[in-house]
């Protein structure tokens, strides 16, 4: 390799370039061509940052209008959770007597002594059990649960049973029995557990 190198003849080339290069006219087209490699040379370096300051702000947009997307989508949900709040807002008080923050049994005592009232059913015994602060975890809710024993026909304690289920208070029929009484064929004994439920 260095005898190739040796055998090369660098002079020749040079006296034969020299002469190329001292025209005038060949001097300003080497000026400009080196004038042009030194201004891309040099300007590659000083548009390289700035590519890498517009990608990096095209980023930031794009990043910015996700962000604005994302506020205006949480906008329109709040918006919707603020009109269905206001269509069920007028339903609110209906479902705090459905389920109460408190237990309220006098309130629950008056509501099933009106609806055997209205079934013509005379409650001759009704209890109220102790109330149980322990809310079930997967209602959250907890329970008040209520004896009661009534006599009257079937078809009134019929009536009972039917109304209990739809007063305001969410009231649920555990268990019940039915007993002739002996004293009237058409006189039963109604013996009812039931339970109505409360929010803590």
């Amino acid at each position: 390799m260095k005898k190739i190198f040796k055998n090369v003849k660098y002079e020749k080339y040079y006296k034969d370039i020299l002469p190329y290069i001292k025209k005038d006219k060949n001097q300003q087209y080497f000026a400009i061509i080196l004038t042009l490699g030194a201004s891309i040379f040099f300007a590659l370096f000083a548009i390289n940052p700035t590519l890498a300051t517009i990608v990096k702000l095209r980023r930031e947009v794009e990043d910015s209008k996700m962000v604005e997307k994302q506020l205006s989508q949480k906008v329109k949900n709040m918006s919707a959770l603020s009109q269905a709040y206001q269509n069920i807002q007028e339903d609110i008080p209906f479902l705090l007597e459905a389920i109460p923050l408190q237990p309220e049994a006098p309130t629950l005592i008056a509501q099933i002594q009106s609806v055997a009232q209205d079934a013509e059913t005379p409650i001759s015994n009704i209890i109220v059990s102790p109330v149980n602060l322990v809310a079930s975890p997967a209602t959250e809710s907890s329970k008040i649960h209520f004896e009661l024993t009534t006599q009257a026909t079937y078809a009134n304690v019929n009536k009972l049973l039917t109304n209990l289920t739809e007063i305001q208070r969410v009231v649920s029929i555990d268990s019940f029995s039915i007993t002739n009484t002996g004293v009237d064929s058409a006189s039963v004994e109604l013996n009812l557990k039931g339970s109505a439920l409360f929010k803590k």
